[in-house]
């Protein structure tokens, strides 16, 4: 027994090996497949400050010094200050070199201690260790998932950590199923290295809030513990997560509980600091970033990968053959699922309410995903147990079929539901929205082709093409200062297929011819248009 137990045991850490070295080859590998988003040059700019700062501690930890470094030009970024540290952090070990790779390597490395608690979590689904190992890959390989693992933005990191505390937390609203009943150190130990990992989450991205408020729910009336062990336990939960908050937040460190309340003011009235990004949703065009309450619904639903959504379907067909006495929420998917069912409601619900920012499709809802098939796989450990060889060695088929047919565009990615791509984009979907489709190498062509005076970038940030001019001065690249949102001015103009802003700037592809760029399933995606010639006016319209 002893001997099949050590086996056991080392076969389980080959394959947490294997699934380790995967998230870092993954994350090394196609690290520069992807374009430069959005965000990324964002948090380069913020990160340089938090390199220098490290560099010149402990004097800067006074203030003014320190907020003389951290608020250099008195800019400050709406989101917290724990990503922006760590980027630091990834970027001074990179040599301050001013690179989104710092960034991506300090994604990858939060994702390779994710999937290995994924993997642990598996474990005490119950699944056996290659069903664990098998799944665990799926969600590496999830369209999302691969792409914000690949990125030096906030998703990545941010989920990953949602993934670790949702394997320490397991311990405590599940211990029983965990092996931990009857041993309050360990019970103890659960709450906090949860609350350490969710503290991480709320420096990282404020929309986690909500959810670590029914976390914390959850953890207070579990009835699987005694009440004193359940408060003592749910108080050190807040303790870890709101210290480790704090202390990833160093402009607040003076005056915490004021800084704090206008922190969280900022977060629920985010439209006070930062500007509205003009959707257009199902056709309708939304200037001020208003579209309806079902926004986030609908790009969940079409997005989620298409073996999920049926998944999800044959475990309610399988419900309802049971008949109604077995229509409850915690009969069909267990006590552990419904836990994970509740943690996927919580950000499309609050999505869902009138004032909240809704835009950039299913980005800011990314944690529903990965907890909306953690709910899938509760249901599938208990109605389809002998078939969970097959249904897993499908969605590795299919998942590793999408990401090639959508490489590098895997946030283009919509499921057969919505009609992949060119059904999506034809309903009024956004076929793309953070720049991931424009490579360096197509900036690069640019350069060499236009002068300052001869093309328009639209709907591209301003530091996002001071990045791309600082990367290629590396190169010995000089980048013209291309002329940025006037293209009625223009004749050739490079933008990417985001219809919210370029009807916001009036761009109409009927006025513009197609010259090249990167196109999908044939929609585009990012390229370079040339305004079409137009008739000339004839006396009685110059007149007129």
């Amino acid at each position: 027994m002893e001997n099949k137990d050590i086996r056991r045991r080392r076969f389980s850490w080959l394959l947490m090996a294997i699934l380790a070295a995967l998230a870092v080859f993954s994350g090394g590998f196609w690290m520069d497949d992807f374009g430069v988003v959005w965000d990324e040059p964002t948090y380069v700019f913020y990160s340089s400050r938090y390199a220098r700062w490290l560099t010149t501690i402990p004097d800067s930890l006074r203030s003014p010094t320190r907020d003389e470094i951290l608020l250099e030009d008195q800019v400050r970024d709406v989101h917290p200050e724990g990503w922006k540290i760590f980027h630091g952090l990834f970027e001074f070990i990179h040599g301050g070199s001013g690179d989104v790779r710092a960034g991506r390597a300090g994604t990858t490395a939060f994702v390779l201690v994710g999937i290995l608690c994924l993997y642990g979590l598996l474990i005490r689904f119950g699944f056996s260790q290659a069903l664990a190992f098998w799944f665990s890959l799926i969600w590496l390989l999830e369209p999302h998932q691969f792409a914000f693992s690949h990125l030096g933005t906030l998703e990545g990191a941010t989920v990953a950590c949602l993934m670790a505390g949702t394997y320490f937390l397991d311990g405590v609203l599940f211990p029983k199923e965990a092996g931990d009943e009857g041993n309050p150190s360990k019970i103890l130990m659960g709450y906090l290295l949860g609350g350490v990992f969710a503290g991480l989450a709320i420096s990282f991205r404020e929309t986690t809030l909500p959810l670590i408020g029914v976390w914390c729910i959850f953890l207070l009336f579990s009835p699987r513990l005694p009440l004193t062990l359940r408060g003592s336990g749910t108080v050190l939960f807040l303790l870890a997560a709101g210290s480790l908050f704090l202390s990833l937040n160093p402009l607040v460190w003076d005056d915490p509980l004021t800084h704090v309340l206008i922190l969280i003011q900022q977060w629920v009235d985010r439209r006070q600091i930062l500007p509205v990004l003009p959707e257009n949703f199902l056709g309708v065009h939304y200037p001020l970033g208003n579209p309806p309450w079902y926004y986030g619904w609908v790009y969940l639903l079409a997005t989620l990968p298409t073996p999920w959504v049926l998944l999800g379907v044959l475990i309610l067909m399988k419900t309802r053959r049971a008949g109604p006495a077995q229509w409850k929420l915690r009969t069909i998917l267990g006590r552990r699922g419904v836990f994970h069912f509740f943690s996927f409601l919580v950000l499309p619900l609050i999505f869902s309410l009138p004032d909240t920012p809704k835009w950039d499709g299913v980005r800011l809802l990314f944690p529903s995903i990965f907890f909306g098939w953690l709910a899938i796989l509760c249901g599938l450990k208990k109605y389809f147990e002998s078939r969970l060889a097959f249904i897993a060695g499908a969605n590795c088929l299919y998942l590793t079929l999408t990401l090639l047919l959508f490489h590098p565009c895997q946030l283009s990615y919509y499921n057969l539901w919505a009609g992949s791509l060119r059904g999506a984009s034809s309903i009024g979907l956004l076929p793309t929205y953070w720049w991931d489709g424009t490579h360096e190498r197509d900036i690069i062509q640019l350069a060499r082709e236009f002068k300052s005076d001869q093309l328009t970038i639209l709907g591209a940030l301003p530091g996002l093409m001071t990045h791309y001019a600082r990367r290629l001065a590396g190169q010995g690249i000089q980048m013209p200062d291309w002329k940025l949102d006037e293209p009625e001015t223009a004749d050739f103009v490079y933008t990417q297929n985001r219809p919210g802003v370029l009807q916001a700037y009036g761009f109409r592809e009927e006025d513009w011819e197609w010259i090249r760029g990167r196109t999908l399933q044939g929609v585009w995606i990012a390229g370079l248009w040339k305004k079409k010639d137009r008739a000339p006016q004839t006396q009685s319209q110059k007149n007129n």
